[in-house]
């Protein structure tokens, strides 16, 4: 278990779930999306409920895609989602061009002309990826550093989900304030554990990885889905923000 102090909570990295290299078509020994293993974390009661969860999802007869956003906890393990609304990306421009300027800031010595952001350009960008699919955001009240307060969380992801033909999608996790037109920078940092942040980069390279959230037997808990190394590792953290 790791304890990582960032701005205004206690993160703690409660486990790594390594997800080994896909199995060869010729491999019958192992399940075709490969084997879960924990590297941190054994015994810890989320940690391995977690392990039965993807373990179970993998040996389905209809296994989900792993690809990280198909990932679902199973209310019979004792986990539960929040209430996630989708919204239209078209409809709040504003708040969609904030958090990708967040996540993908413009070089500052080039400045955004020419780029997706300047002027008419973005609600054209944005239009073409809403039509394939590409784009999606929504937003739940969830009290992600359990300190019995909700906070508006926006998930927003680009690519394509499942389909290996695609580019790799990634999703990222943005803390909003209350009046949800703006971004609380700080409460969103600690949701990055990304070891590539630096100061124009404050959520580090956001393509590495696909965050979600979810409670266990009601507390809160968020993961990543980090692929920038082989194999996948998967770590949940638990955020305590009064600790």
């Amino acid at each position: 278990m790791k304890q990582r102090r960032r701005g205004f909570g206690l993160v703690l990295g409660l486990m790594g779930l390594l997800m080994a290299d896909l199995a060869m078509a010729e491999d019958r020994t192992r399940p075709p999306f490969g084997v879960f293993e924990i590297l941190e974390g054994q015994g810890v009661e989320v940690c391995e409920a977690c392990l039965k969860g993807f373990e179970a999802a993998v040996l389905a007869p209809d296994p989900v895609v792993f690809s990280g956003c198909e990932r679902t906890y199973e209310f019979a393990l004792d986990f539960t989602t929040p209430k996630w609304v989708e919204l239209d990306p078209l409809e709040h421009l504003a708040l969609v061009k904030q958090v990708m300027m967040f996540i993908r800031p413009p070089d500052p010595s080039r400045g955004i002309e020419g780029t997706i952001y300047d002027g008419k350009n973005f609600r054209r960008e944005i239009q073409t990826e809403v039509k394939y699919e590409r784009l999606s955001i929504s937003l739940a009240m969830v009290d992600i550093d359990n300190d019995g307060q909700t906070e508006p969380v926006f998930r927003y992801r680009w690519g394509i989900c499942g389909n290996p033909g695609a580019p790799s999608p990634f999703r990222s996790l943005i803390v909003l304030n209350h009046d949800r037109k703006g971004i609380d920078k700080t409460k969103t940092e600690v949701l990055a554990q990304n070891d590539s942040k630096e100061r124009r980069l404050p959520l580090g390279i956001a393509s590495d990885n696909i965050y979600d959230v979810f409670l266990y037997r009601g507390q809160v808990y968020f993961d990543s889905w980090n692929r920038s190394r082989a194999p996948t590792v998967v770590t949940v953290y638990l955020l305590k923000g009064n600790r």
